[in-house]
């Protein structure tokens, strides 16, 4: 195991052994890169370039009462730092991982940031409910951990790439290639749960890039198999 995956099991270990763990979704490249580790999508090579370690909050009242994830952080090793202007929460390892927090944004998304009850700010934005709302319980390495449905992963990641100009091309090979990995029917039922304005953009995506991408490696196949 490197030394970013024994910071993370360090972390989720954490989070588990102090019921914290339930309050959370791990999202971002380390989802991915549990989709693999945990056997959800056993065929699919995550490819983990990144220190960063971002958790999705369900929901920022509660536990109830409110606990502190900063200064359990603090007795493992973690540094603990806040944006000056925002006051949203990370936490900084020694080993250079960095952990985020972030909330479903709600309304007309003028508040950037909210106070939650597991003692952290997190950064508040669009499109997070998609994650939030369509999860799988799994265990990695005997610890519990929440991550998004691998379906909602790649629609959250498609409808969020125009978003994203310096991470467009990383994140359409991730979309790319676990696209092939997922259940469609699983697919096709989240598509159907989306607003107009996301299914459009994830539409179009399968229309520019998807489906020409497939019909081309089934092009390749059918020619390699005629050589044969």
């Amino acid at each position: 195991m490197d030394a970013q995956k024994r910071e993370l099991f360090k972390l989720l270990k954490l989070l588990d052994d102090n019921g914290y763990s339930k309050h959370l979704i791990l999202i971002g490249s380390w989802a991915e890169y549990m989709y693999m580790a945990t056997g959800i999508l056993p065929d699919y090579e995550a490819q983990i370039r990144t220190l960063d370690i971002d958790f999705l909050i369900k929901n920022l009242k509660r536990p109830i009462p409110p606990v502190n994830i900063t200064t359990l952080a603090k007795e493992e090793g973690f540094y603990v730092e806040e944006d000056r202007l925002s006051g949203v929460t990370k936490l900084l390892s020694r080993k250079g991982i960095e952990v985020e927090f972030l909330i479903a944004q709600k309304g007309k998304g003028e508040v950037t940031s909210f106070k939650t009850n597991l003692g952290v700010t997190a950064q508040a934005l669009r499109h997070l409910d998609l994650l939030k709302n369509h999860t799988t319980a799994t265990h990695y390495l005997g610890i519990s951990v929440t991550i998004p449905l691998p379906e909602a992963f790649v629609l959250h990641k498609i409808i969020i790439n125009g978003q994203r100009k310096e991470k467009i091309e990383k994140d359409q090979s991730v979309i790319n290639r676990m696209y092939k990995h997922l259940n469609l029917q699983t697919f096709h039922d989240l598509h159907d749960s989306l607003t107009k304005k996301e299914a459009k953009i994830v539409d179009q995506y399968l229309t520019d890039v998807i489906f020409p991408m497939l019909k081309n490696e089934e092009t390749v196949a059918e020619a390699r198999q005629r050589l044969k």
